[in-house]
């Protein structure tokens, strides 16, 4: 039973209630209470000094009913406070590690499962689902001995064990060599050990998808840019890329989830692209509300958006363009992410679809709530709203909010008009996304004005152009933003003393022309597209790079290009792909970072590839713990990344093949670089030290990385 102040106040008795009411606090004002919390505090402030002694006790009760029913949740592995998992995996006899510290991956699911993993032991769906709770990554596992073609027994026969693929069928040939590889195949001679190995007796194969399916809803599809007869440009009204930026994508598969931990992951349940004769044979799986595919048309601007039916798609390849649908028909080509329609289209299509990256990183319909900034309005005002029913345009909503507030785009749509905004003294101004949205803006350049005291907040934005920063400002934040890099400057700064705050994005080349401070935390900077410049000066007439007066701070970061700064007050879990050059090299500290030979920094604290020369100088002479005898040659200690390109699934993800010394080289044996939060070496090693405990006695498990 629960008991607040008015119920203990109507257990005592009446003459006490009375005599308490007669000496109650001073009279409030005669307005109604507008909130509850205002009710409450206006009854405290008028109840009598035994009523307020008991909302004191009343207190101390909610707190005992809140502990004790705590008390009884942690007895449960699901509803339990994160620190008292280990304490009921040891009474399970679950070991559990406690040095991953990553959202989405906790040991509650491992502990949860370990009975039915008991149960299931070395079974091929208890391995797949001890492989997603443990990693969080999608997963399929494959018994090799099942996919080798050999001479079969006549009372024993197996049909679907060929050597030869029927030809007639779509499916076996499309998945050969995959994770989904239903074909019959030699053995593999090679040793079970290798880890590399497939088709073999003893081999359990386990496959893994490290990239997920990001969604993004009811997004401007962009027309594709035609050449008119007098050289100009214009959209065309048939021919529309997915992405709102006007790039190839990969279109990937939104994965349905699975009921059972019985059940073997299928093409549908994990996070894979698309390919023409996967969507044309399974549209109906692909292609609809909720699923991986939609693409909404309207007749014109005033007329509601309508589904384009499934009878209506047809599956093209549009590497050219020159296929031309029929009249009511609609093209698509999932591999590079276009579309053409059989009749002009008066309004640009609405489109849904999934893209694959590694992280929420540069903006997208992920949760943003905590990066917003509470402080750019006053409680009880809303933001200014951007959308097809109150604000119409970006500008409109800025100008109205210059005085200081914030403005929030509550849609996915494209948005090209040419912005700019001046802060009053003393005022912040957020521009943000709203929560689980990801606007685009196209405009050459967005100039921000303001004051040394005033301040501006860039969230969730998408931004091909320019951002340049006129005159004073104080304090610049970019938080879960794109600034596509192009192959000029994305942010300009002309301002000096601004401090400038980069997390969670992706930018183009930083220029910074007066003195300042730059902070990078898990961003990517990529100035491969302007010239391999990623942060400097406005360049010299007849010179190529110019020096910048900044300060920078880099965390945990991915830099693609040459750095020229005054200081680097620290460098922590970085990657510097190309040469650093620091004017000021006795202050400042670099440490666990990667930064090529020629670089002229701080201070270096087990930075490679240093660590790994001293290494090999110490084993070549011989020096403390070296094994005497021939020197080995020197390891490629060069980052390797599946992507340096803007727009593709892999960018700026380390590749498998990417040394150890870099993919293991952080403070915290993580990755380098953007994607050190997720802790993918620590994931691996996790999963290894479990299959050793599940898997089948004789067998021997490889991983097998699909992305």
């Amino acid at each position: 039973m629960s008991f607040d102040a008015q119920r203990l106040f109507e257990l005592l008795p009446m003459v006490y209630r009375i005599r308490d009411a007669q000496r109650n606090g001073p009279s409030q004002s005669a307005l109604p209470p507008a909130t509850e919390m205002e009710r409450l505090k206006s009854e405290r402030q008028t109840a009598g000094p035994l009523k307020a002694l008991l909302w004191v006790i009343a207190d101390q009760i909610a707190i005992i009913e809140e502990d004790l029913a705590q008390l009884y949740d942690d007895q449960f592995i699901e509803t339990c406070a994160e620190w008292v998992v280990p304490y009921i995996a040891e009474l399970i006899g679950h070991p559990v590690r406690q040095d991953i510290a990553v959202e989405g991956i906790s040991p509650r699911a491992q502990v949860a499962n370990t009975i039915r993993y008991r149960r299931r032991k070395g079974t091929s769906s208890m391995l797949e689902q001890l492989a997603r709770d443990a990693t969080n990554w999608d997963a399929r596992v494959v018994e090799f001995f099942e996919r080798l073609s050999c001479t079969q027994h006549v009372n024993h026969p197996r049909p679907g064990s060929f050597y030869s693929p029927d030809l007639r069928h779509w499916e076996p040939l499309e998945r050969v060599n995959t994770a989904f590889d239903r074909l019959g195949h030699t053995i593999d001679v090679r040793g079970s050990g290798s880890g590399t190995g497939k088709y073999g007796v003893s081999i359990i194969g386990v496959f893994l998808w490290r990239l997920k399916s990001c969604t993004l809803t009811k997004s401007t599809a962009l027309g594709v840019s035609k050449l008119d007869e007098r050289g100009g440009g214009q959209r065309d009204h048939r021919q529309f890329l997915f992405h709102p930026l006007g790039l190839d994508t990969q279109l990937f598969t939104n994965p349905v989830s699975e009921d059972q931990i019985a059940h073997l992951a299928e093409p549908i349940n994990v996070s894979m692209p698309i390919s023409h004769v996967v969507l044309q044979h399974c549209l109906e799986q692909y292609y609809g509300r909720d699923r991986s595919v939609l693409i909404e048309a309207r007749e014109n601007n005033a007329a509601p958006y309508r589904e384009v039916p499934a009878a209506d798609i047809e599956v093209r390849n549009l590497s050219g363009w020159e296929y031309v649908p029929g009249e009511k028909k609609v093209a698509v080509d999932p591999v590079l992410g276009r579309m053409v329609f059989g009749v002009d289209q008066k309004s640009p299509p609405r489109v849904t679809f999934c893209y694959g990256f590694s992280d929420d990183v540069g903006g997208g319909e992920y949760d943003r709530f905590a990066t917003f900034e509470p402080r750019t309005r006053p409680v009880n005002q809303d933001p200014l709203e951007v959308s097809e029913t109150k604000y119409n345009t970006i500008q409109e909503a800025l100008t109205r909010a210059s005085p200081g507030g914030s403005v929030k785009i509550c849609d996915n749509r494209r948005y090209e008009e040419e912005l700019k905004v001046s802060v009053a003294k003393d005022a912040r101004v957020e521009l943000r996304a709203a929560n689980a949205c990801r606007p685009t803006i196209l405009c050459d350049t967005f100039l921000i004005d303001g004051e040394e005291t005033s301040e501006v907040t860039l969230n969730g934005l998408v931004i091909s152009g320019r951002l340049s920063l006129g005159r004073q400002l104080r304090q610049l934040r970019l938080r879960h933003c794109t600034l596509v890099p192009t192959a000029g400057p994305s942010l300009i700064v002309d301002d000096p003393g601004i401090v400038v705050e980069i997390d969670h994005c992706i930018t183009g080349q930083l220029e910074i022309n007066r003195a300042a401070k730059v902070r990078i935390i898990d961003s990517i900077v990529d100035g491969a597209a302007a010239g391999n410049n990623a942060l400097a000066g406005k360049p010299l007439p007849g010179k190529q790079f110019a020096a910048s007066n900044t300060t920078l701070s880099v965390l945990r970061s991915t830099v693609l290009g040459r750095v020229r700064v005054h200081t680097i007050d620290l460098a922590e879990n970085s990657i510097f792909d190309g040469w650093v050059r620091v004017a000021r090299q006795q202050a400042g500290c670099m440490q666990f970072c990667y930064t090529p030979f020629d670089s002229r920094t701080p201070r270096r604290y087990r930075c490679q590839p240093d660590l790994s020369r001293e290494a090999e100088e110490e084993e070549r002479d011989g020096g403390p713990g070296a094994t005497p005898g021939p020197s080995r040659e020197r390891i490629d200690l060069h980052p390797r990344f599946e992507s340096v390109r803007h727009g593709q699934p892999g960018y700026c993800q380390l590749s498998r093949h990417c040394c150890d010394e870099i993919r293991r080289g952080a403070e915290d044996n993580s990755e380098m670089g953007v994607f050190h939060d997720l802790f993918q070496p620590q994931r691996e090693d996790v999963l290894k030290a479990r299959l050793e405990r599940y898997a089948r006695i004789g067998t021997t498990t490889n991983l097998f990385f699909v992305t």
